[in-house]
């Protein structure tokens, strides 16, 4: 059981960084098209 969730903790955290990541590009790429 803790070996799950411990498996399902890292999966939560690698899923949160890349949302996080996504949405700084998303932020960043729509900034550069508001200057143009």
């Amino acid at each position: 059981m803790e070996i799950w969730s411990n498996g399902m903790m890292e999966e939560t955290s690698v899923v949160h960084h890349l949302s996080v990541w996504m949405r700084k590009a998303w932020i960043r790429t729509s900034y550069e098209i508001k200057k143009n």
